[in-house]
């Protein structure tokens, strides 16, 4: 046995010491270059942020009384008036002696008409309408001057001016006497201004402040000029106080 052994001896340590060198050598092995890890932490936290700073337009507010300026109308009109609503046929309240022919007509319409009672009934429930108006236009008017023709309707959608006074009608009735600042404060103006006034037996507008609690966007510029402008405003004539109090709401866009 013994003699086997030393016929293979130097065979057996050839082996040994050749996987001893293999693995002195893989082990003595270095790279000349790092391998960096894949920043997988980072990469989540840029796609978290960018997540949260995305604008969408669920997540923004918009105030209540907002009003694109496609729907508002270069008018003023009284917050008060109870006429139809049309965004077609509108114009200021009719002048009681307008009022007055339009009774008239219907008048003659009911003494015409041949469709029955019922038809009769509905007439005459417009000319009870036209009466009523017609003594709220008697009350508001001054009697010495010529209004403006009126209509039967106000506008229905929104108007950059629009007033808070009982029974006031613009001065003759003409709209124009209300002043409109809404395109003054150049292309960047888009706010609501209410100004608190307070008008005499005359309708003249003795004082006028500004409402910072129900305003809006307003700027220096937009409040200087909606007092102003209430000031240069006239109503008609009234004989029920020496002075009433109520507030002028001008909306503010830029062309």
């Amino acid at each position: 046995m013994l003699q086997a052994l030393d016929k293979y001896k130097f065979g057996l340590v050839a082996v040994m010491m050749t996987y001893m060198i293999i693995f002195v050598y893989s082990n003595a092995t270095r790279f000349d270059y790092m391998i960096e890890p894949e920043p997988y932490l980072e990469q989540t936290m840029i796609e978290d942020k960018e997540e949260v700073l995305e604008i969408t337009p669920d997540k923004v507010e918009i105030p209540d009384d907002y009003q694109a300026n496609t729907d508002i109308k270069n008018l003023a009109q009284s917050k008060n008036d109870k006429r139809n609503a049309s965004y077609e046929d509108y114009g200021p309240p009719k002048s009681s002696e307008e009022i007055a022919q339009d009774i008239k007509n219907l008048e003659a319409q009911m003494k015409n008409e041949s469709g029955g009672s019922a038809a009769r009934a509905e007439i005459q429930k417009l000319i009870d309408q036209r009466k009523a108006e017609q003594a709220a236009a008697k009350e508001a008017e001054n009697n010495t001057t010529q209004g403006t023709p009126g209509s039967d309707n106000k506008y229905a959608g929104y108007t950059m001016v629009e007033w808070d006074l009982a029974d006031r009608l613009a001065h003759n009735n003409n709209i124009e006497s209300i002043r409109n600042p809404g395109y003054t404060c150049g292309d960047k103006a888009n706010g609501v201004v209410v100004v608190d006034v307070k008008t005499n037996f005359n309708g003249n507008v003795i004082s006028a402040k500004y409402n910072p609690s129900r305003s809006s966007g307003a700027t220096s510029c937009m409040i200087d000029r909606a007092i102003k402008y209430a000031k240069l405003s006239r109503f008609e004539y009234s004989n029920k106080a020496n002075e009433q109090t109520g507030y002028i709401k001008y909306t503010f866009v830029y062309k």
